[in-house]
């Protein structure tokens, strides 16, 4: 199995709740360049799991990508171990894409062997060695990791 791990792109600073923060001009190029990076490498996902934070909603659509979603409220400001449940949770697919928050993202990077924090827009690719998901995390390595470069301005 495949699971790729993908902080949200770079959100504004301020908005009256951090769950409606949205993409900055930045992130809406980081995850717009993330896109293209996938597309150009051929990956395609069996399905994603984003959660439902304004932000990792856009970052969703900037990727421009086909394939079923699930948009879930258990993504937000969630543990690591409440991510590998959803990934856990995602039946017969093959390739997961999951969307969501730090620092929650990058401590399930770290428990496959990535050693640092994810920033915004960084993706790591993991790969789930054996048949059991009970214990992927115990599993899993780290194949790649893509990080898009784009002005500030």
């Amino acid at each position: 199995m495949d699971v790729y791990l993908l902080r949200h792109a770079k959100a504004v600073d301020y908005t009256p709740t951090d769950h409606e923060r949205s993409l900055s001009g930045k992130g809406l190029r980081q995850s717009d360049a993330c896109g293209l990076w996938l597309a150009s490498q051929g990956v395609s996902f069996d399905l994603a799991i984003v959660s439902d934070a304004q932000r990792t909603l856009e970052t969703w659509q900037g990727l421009k990508l086909e394939c079923p979603v699930n948009v879930t409220s258990e993504a937000y400001q969630a543990s690591a171990p409440a991510l590998e449940r959803l990934i856990q949770q995602s039946g017969d697919a093959q390739s997961v894409l999951l969307i969501a928050h730090n620092p929650g993202i990058s401590d399930l990077a770290r428990q496959a062997g990535y050693e640092h924090d994810l920033k915004t827009c960084q993706l790591v690719h993991l790969k789930v060695d054996g048949h059991s998901r009970d214990f992927w995390a115990e599993l899993a390595h780290v194949v790649d990791t893509y990080r898009p470069t784009v002005d500030a301005r």
